[in-house]
């Protein structure tokens, strides 16, 4: 025998991985685009207080440089009004980018297409687990 072929369905993890590499490739396409730096967004790994599991969490500049003073009993919003408010802003602006370039429009459907690959995977490998899934 010349070749053995074997068919197998992808990990999780693997799935996983396509999708955080999609969503970088999206965001650093976003980010060479976008007027203002405030809107670049970084994905990195943070833990949740209380938690020693680092979760994958992608922000925009504007939330860690925000005006805090501001925000600690000063005449301004709250901040989780300038934060919403900037988000409105920033997926205005993604919206007119993915409309206006073809290559971002694209990154974006790739990112769509390997997250929904990897739900499904999930949906399907887990249905039966009720609190861990395994692959």
């Amino acid at each position: 025998i010349d070749e053995i072929v074997v068919y197998g369905a992808p990990t999780l993890r693997l799935l996983r991985d396509d999708v955080y590499k999609a969503e970088t490739n999206f965001y650093d396409l976003f980010n060479a685009l976008n007027k203002g730096r405030q809107f670049d967004v970084k994905c990195f790994y943070r833990r949740p207080i209380g938690s020693q599991i680092a979760r994958r969490v992608c922000e925009a500049s504007f939330v860690n440089s925000s005006p805090t003073a501001d925000f600690m009993g000063g005449n301004g919003p709250p901040f989780w009004a300038y934060v919403r408010h900037k988000t409105k802003q920033m997926r205005q602006e993604m919206v007119a980018l993915v409309d206006k370039h073809p290559d971002l429009n694209a990154a974006l459907v790739e990112f769509v297409d390997a997250k929904q690959v990897f739900d499904s995977s999930v949906r399907v490998r887990c249905s039966k687990r009720l609190s861990i899934c395994q692959e």
